[in-house]
């Protein structure tokens, strides 16, 4: 934004010109407002936000010269760019003070404290996250500035081609104590939908004892083209009905992807829960760490031409399984490069492929196990578990390849 024009006079303004209009509303407008003094970017309607949350929205994820932006005071809200470039504004003459304020449109960022969330880590935003959602009716990013929000109930996503963002290790959505509900964020056969920079945390230690359900962060089905980046999922739980996950794309998902993602603590012995779970096809686990999940740190289910790529998993129940729990065979998934530091599962061993459950009618079909590394410091059980639990007429594994390993 080169300059800036106000309404009233005409008068042109620059940068410089503008920030004593904005100091007694916003403060120490010089570390809160502007970008390297060249652009003026902010991120939420009243508030105002650190540089680094400004350049991480401005630069990383709609560009400078993107989305609508207005100049706001108290009297008028007659304050409108249309294209990005210039800055039109009447300034409240008896007070001279202006607050920046985002205008959303089609395809713009929406902040969830535009819509009312407060992020102080004991409000519940459930309301206000919602109230962003219905306001994205073609898609959008959803943003979480830096800040605990608390969820109490569980966030369909009924929209296709979001994103669902945040600030690396400052955004945290957290589901409410004694919450009892299963999935924090769910939808079922959308298309497009990411989540990216955020922390989910199940809270597993302030829900267990009102928990009727298996506790999930990430619960999409039959999803297309949708994934997880650089998500921190945790305090996952199962439940007596099933295990939990921290992110699950299951069904019939196609070209899904976990990538860069820690899963971490999810799981209590009696009450399991994974790391990831995905089922489908052409879907991809790549370079995450899982860490304490006690049920298994990596699942790969009854899917086809599906992978793991890279990436630790470290003391859980099992490292990672590639598995078949359907009557339709499984063939072309694969995994490599993939440590195993310390499991825990006697039965299942540091890795598991095959057919876990009595009349699994479908075969396992040419599975690739390529250069993982599996080290066993504690706990029992084999390092490669290759099993069939039916018998007769059941499943097989077959054409299994297993080279380089360690």
């Amino acid at each position: 934004l080169a300059r800036a024009t106000v309404n009233a006079g005409g008068t042109a303004l620059t940068l410089e010109d503008l920030r004593p209009l904005v100091t007694n509303s916003l403060g120490a407008v010089n570390q809160n407002v502007y970008n390297s003094g060249t652009a003026l970017l902010f991120n939420q309607r009243f508030t105002a936000a650190p540089v680094a949350e400004l350049q991480y929205l401005g630069v990383k994820q709609v560009g400078l010269l993107s989305g609508v932006f207005g100049l706001y005071n108290s009297t008028d809200f007659n304050v409108y760019s249309d294209n990005g470039t210039t800055l039109k504004a009447s300034i409240d003459g008896a007070t001279g003070v202006a607050t920046f304020s985002a205008i959303n449109v089609t395809g713009a960022v929406f902040s969830v404290k535009a819509y009312g969330a407060v992020g102080d880590g004991v409000t519940d935003d459930t309301t206000a996250i919602q109230a962003a959602l219905t306001a994205m009716s073609s898609g959008g990013d959803l943003f979480f500035p830096p800040g605990t929000y608390i969820l109490g109930s569980s966030i369909t996503i009924v929209v296709d081609n979001l994103r669902i963002i945040g600030i690396p290790g400052k955004s945290i959505v957290k589901a409410k104590d004694a919450a009892n509900y299963q999935n924090m964020f769910t939808g079922s056969s959308r298309t497009g939908i990411i989540f990216q920079d955020l922390v989910l945390d199940a809270n597993k230690a302030g829900r267990e004892a009102s928990l009727t359900t298996p506790a999930f962060c990430i619960n999409f089905s039959n999803a297309t083209d949708c994934e997880a980046r650089n998500i921190t999922a945790q305090n996952a739980i199962g439940h007596a009905s099933g295990p939990g996950v921290a992110i699950a794309f299951g069904g019939t998902s196609t070209r899904c992807r976990v990538m860069h993602c820690r899963l971490l603590n999810n799981g209590v012995v009696g009450k399991a829960a994974d790391g990831v779970f995905m089922s489908g096809t052409h879907n991809a686990i790549i370079e995450c760490l899982a860490q304490n999940c006690l049920d298994t740190g990596f699942v790969i289910e009854s899917s086809s031409f599906s992978m793991i790529l890279g990436g630790q998993a470290k003391d859980c129940g099992a490292g990672w399984a590639i598995t078949n729990a359907s009557a339709t065979t499984s063939v072309g998934n694969s995994a490599i490069g993939v440590v195993v530091d310390g499991w825990t599962a006697a039965v299942t061993g540091g890795i598991q492929i095959g057919l876990p459950a009595a009349g699994t009618a479908g075969n396992l079909n040419h599975t690739t196990v390529k250069g993982c590394t599996i080290w066993h410091t504690t706990g029992t059980g084999p390092a490669i578990n290759v099993r069939r639990v039916g018998s007769g007429a059941d499943g097989k594994v077959r054409y299994l390849d297993i080279e380089g390993c360690k």
